[in-house]
């Protein structure tokens, strides 16, 4: 089971995550060339975007290598400057959250070369008709990834909402799925098992849900998370 933590520019948190037995550790920066700024609406996460820099994030990277696959999402509209942004932090696996179609994504595997592709699906609490279009593109790129990541979209907000969306539609894309799938979207050490028992990915991510605040790890949290799906892992071997 993998377990991917998301965090941000403390070096301490990284570290940590690392040192507590995450698989996956992810940091996101946003690119000069991206056009969505909802998240700079809220003071505390603008905050987080002004800290997180390339250099925060190669350091980073730097200092947990060979320990825990290292996740990088860039936020960007433009190819080049993601390719250039991943490169230049030396991650594992490119996350993108762009709703790239096949053709796409296969351009963007080809310019990462070793590199690993993870790409972000949002779906709501809504039924299948209202995430239809998602499940599709989900099936559509299936092969061409390495990983799908099931996200919450709640208005303008694409991840980072500290939200669940309807689990039923994510065992689906589970069940019907060649990548493998990790179940993001208000993920807790409260709901975790829950949702492992009903969705039955292969890897869980949370980030919000570990946070004291926006920035900052709460790293009990962390510690109490993975020792659910540690436990859970134990029980269904």
């Amino acid at each position: 089971m993998i377990v991917q933590i998301y965090t941000y520019y403390i070096v301490e948190d990284a570290l940590a995550i690392a040192r507590l037995g995450a698989d996956h550790i992810g940091i996101t920066v946003m690119g000069e060339l991206w056009k969505n700024k909802v998240y700079l609406k809220d003071p505390a996460w603008r905050e987080v975007f002004e800290k997180t820099t390339l250099d925060v994030v190669r350091e980073i990277f730097r200092l947990v290598k060979g320990k825990v696959k290292r996740v990088f999402m860039p936020l960007s509209d433009d190819l080049d400057e993601m390719v250039y942004m991943f490169r230049y932090v030396d991650g594992d696996i490119l996350h993108l959250i762009n709703a790239f179609n096949r053709e796409e994504f296969r351009e963007v595997k080809k310019k990462i070369g070793a590199g690993q592709l993870m790409a972000s699906i949002f779906l709501t609490k809504g039924g299948f008709e209202e995430n239809r279009r998602e499940v599709e593109r989900a099936l559509e790129i299936d092969d061409v990834v390495d990983y799908l990541l099931l996200d919450t979209k709640v208005g303008e907000w694409a991840g980072v909402t500290g939200k669940t969306h309807n689990w039923n539609i994510s065992k689906y894309i589970v069940e019907n799925s060649k990548a493998k799938v990790i179940l993001a979207g208000g993920l807790n050490p409260d709901n975790v098992v829950d949702a492992l028992d009903k969705v039955g990915p292969h890897g869980v991510d949370s980030c919000t849900g570990l946070d004291v605040r926006p920035g900052k790890k709460d790293l009990r949290k962390v510690e109490e998370f993975i020792r659910r799906v540690r436990e859970w892992e134990k029980t269904r071997a």
